[in-house]
């Protein structure tokens, strides 16, 4: 989570009059879902990328179909329900099916667009981002090189 606060901009969001950190409950989404929905007898590494336009998790899955999921089609099913019950209790999770529908809810709020999860041998879900959720804030490196120099003019100019 601390990562994806790091590299990810908390654009202003409202859920009805409520401002709510719509960033934080997709990363809360996906990263629950990359750890309860993991094959952990795989050795494949679960990958969390952040880029300019999306974000792209991948992990391990026992898969039950292949192909994109539907959310109005979606039959949610528990691949790990011990773990499932720990980020129930622990407030990681709400019900069974309810990530799917945060995801797509938040998403939507976040940047406009609609997650896709692709159900496989390695289950992948890429979110999309808008720009203002990745774009720079605040003093650039470029400005720092030009203060930089004002301060090296300004010792030359003493001596």
């Amino acid at each position: 989570m601390e990562f994806g606060k790091k590299h990810l901009n908390d654009v202003f969001t409202l859920d009805g009059i409520q401002r709510v950190s719509a960033r934080d409950k997709v990363l809360r989404e996906i990263i629950s879902n990359l750890l309860m929905h993991r094959d952990f007898s795989s050795g494949y590494v679960p990958k969390l990328v952040i880029e300019r336009d999306k974000i792209t998790t991948e992990n391990a899955n026992l898969a039950h179909g292949h192909g994109n999921l539907n959310l109005k089609t979606f039959g949610p099913f528990a691949k790990n329900p011990p773990i499932a019950k720990v980020f129930r209790e622990i407030g990681l999770a709400d019900e069974l099916g309810s990530g799917m529908r945060n995801s797509y809810k938040y998403t939507k709020m976040y940047s406009g667009g609609e997650p896709t999860f692709t159900e496989a041998d390695v289950f992948t879900t890429v979110s999309p981002l808008s720009e203002a959720a990745t774009a720079t804030v605040g003093p650039t490196a470029e400005l720092d090189s030009r203060e930089q120099d004002k301060e090296q003019v300004k010792e030359q100019d003493k001596e």
